[in-house]
């Protein structure tokens, strides 16, 4: 039978430990993985996440549930089913702030290195966490998240198998794999009581892929020094709704994700999910564009102007300066409407670009490189030509 276990109660490699010292990494051969339940009025469904979690067949976990202030008896559920059954961490917001305020709150308090966020009105199978640790162990690359399907549910049917997102990007994508470490790796997974993931399951999606191959917020699984680079911009909380595109449009574009090829838990569609208030059809849209809270130009917006923000921190985590301006470039060419360009954004963000790159190397962005050397070159033979006796 399997066992979920909170940090009170972590097992490692078979041998419970009553207090342990999360400090000392020695012990822990398995990463923790911190699952972050985020609710907002989701009685009726909030139990059955929190027990999805406590299912999982994977050892390291901490659980920490975030209540947004409902208004139903969401706060009564949890703190019974805490009392009962315990297992789990429960933060209760003062007010409501939306779905990204209260996650990087539950960020804020919790220790894994790898992150799952899990909508209150969700649920993961048991093999969730498993499979998407055994993947992100088995990738020559380290991605910035995986994201599996999802089935989904209606009135407590499945409806659908998986997401039309993934399936169009699979198809899409031929014979394109992530690069996986094959059988060696086999045997590194078993000993750490992993089972593998087939390679032929697991798809890369690079930093310039424009559209989006992904499924919901519930089926992601994120390095947290991934969630690092992102989660302290100003803008963040100001995302009520659409959190998951802004942390995979942003983390995608530095360090790519993976697609994993499995449906590994369930989406809800109910009157209050607001991304989903229709039954799936392909070639047609679940949600009504005219009232979404969030558009995709105004996350780009809030990912453009972190970047442009905090451009010394990713400046620094690139091989060359040239990545950033290519960091910018794949967002830019994510808008769907109007035309934004990364010589614009180094335009309107000049001084403190320069402060980071220097004004020679905006430069070099702004008129072209090659220009930029036709310049120096004809400076230098017409410098060449005039005496030195003057």
């Amino acid at each position: 039978m399997s066992k979920s276990l909170d940090v009170s109660e972590l097992c490692v490699k078979g041998v419970v430990l009553d207090q342990p010292d999360l400090s000392v990494s020695e012990t822990c051969l398995l990463p923790l993985v911190s699952v972050i339940v985020t609710n907002f009025n989701n009685q009726d469904y909030i139990e059955e996440a929190i027990k999805s979690v406590k299912r999982q067949t994977y050892p390291m976990v901490e659980c920490i549930v975030v209540d947004d202030a409902s208004t139903d008896r969401s706060r009564a559920v949890l703190l019974e089913l805490q009392a009962r059954q315990g297992g789990f961490r429960v933060i209760l917001r003062v007010s409501n702030g939306g779905q990204t305020a209260a996650a990087l709150e539950g960020l804020a308090e919790s220790k894994g290195m790898f992150v799952h966020f899990l909508d209150g009105d969700d649920f993961v199978s048991p093999c969730f966490i498993e499979t998407h640790v055994a993947v992100h162990l088995s990738l020559r690359r380290a991605a910035g998240f995986s994201c599996s399907d999802m089935g989904q549910v209606f009135r407590g049917q499945q409806i659908a198998s998986g997401d039309s997102n993934i399936a169009r990007f699979i198809a899409s994508t031929g014979k394109k794999k992530a690069l996986t470490r094959a059988n060696a790796n086999v045997e590194v997974l078993a000993a750490l009581g992993l089972r593998s993931v087939p390679g032929d399951r697991i798809f890369e999606v690079p930093p310039w892929y424009k559209d989006w191959p992904w499924s919901a917020t519930s089926a992601v699984l994120f390095r947290r020094n991934a969630l690092d680079l992102f989660a302290d911009a100003c803008d963040a909380e100001n995302i009520k709704r659409s959190m998951d595109a802004f942390f995979c449009r942003g983390i995608n574009a530095v360090a790519g994700s993976v697609i994993v090829d499995m449906s590994l838990g369930g989406y809800r569609l109910h009157d209050t999910n607001t991304h989903n208030l229709r039954l799936p059809l392909d070639y047609t849209i679940s949600f009504d564009r005219l009232k979404t809270i969030e558009t995709t130009e105004s996350i780009l917006d809030c990912i453009i102007h972190h970047i442009v923000m905090k451009c010394d921190r990713f400046e620094s985590i690139f091989w060359s300066k040239q990545s950033y301006f290519e960091l910018l470039a794949n967002i830019t060419r994510l808008y769907p409407k109007r035309l934004v360009s990364p010589r614009v954004i180094a335009i309107r963000n000049f001084r403190r670009l320069a402060r980071v790159f220097g004004v020679a190397q905006i430069l070099f962005w702004l008129v072209g490189m090659h220009q930029v050397s036709d310049w120096f070159k004809r400076r230098v033979s017409t410098n060449s030509m005039v005496p030195l006796d003057g």
